[in-house]
C-alpha cells in the first residue's frame, strides 16, 4: 500500500509528506516535531534509520540537496520494511 503511493511521489516534497504519513501509520509515530532520540527509544534498532530517511529526503526536498527521487523512494520503502517487520509497506 504505502510501497505503491511513494513510488507515485512526482517530487521530493510529496514523497516526504507521504513518507510521514506512512511512518505514523506503521509504527504509530509522527516522526514531525518528535525527537531522534524519542523516535528510538520506541523503535529500538530501527528508528534511526526512519529518522536518517527522512532528514536525506528533507534536505533534498528543502535545502536544496538535489538526490535522486527514485533513490530516495527505494530508501524509503526499505525503511518502511524494515518497520513493517518484513511486511506489507
Amino acid at each position: 500500500m504505502w510501497g505503491g503511493r511513494l513510488s507515485a511521489a512526482a517530487d521530493t516534497s510529496t514523497l516526504l509528506n507521504v513518507y510521514y504519513d506512512a511512518v505514523k501509520d506503521l509504527s504509530g509515530i509522527a516522526l514531525r516535531g518528535v525527537r531522534k532520540s524519542e523516535v528510538e527509544k520506541r523503535l529500538p534498532g530501527k528508528g534511526c534509520v526512519l529518522t536518517e530517511v527522512a532528514d536525506i529526503i528533507q534536505a533534498s526536498a528543502y535545502g536544496g540537496n538535489s538526490a535522486d527521487l527514485t533513490v530516495l523512494k527505494k530508501r524509503a520503502i526499505e525503511a518502511l520494511y524494515l518497520v513493517a517487520g518484513g511486511g506489507e509497506t
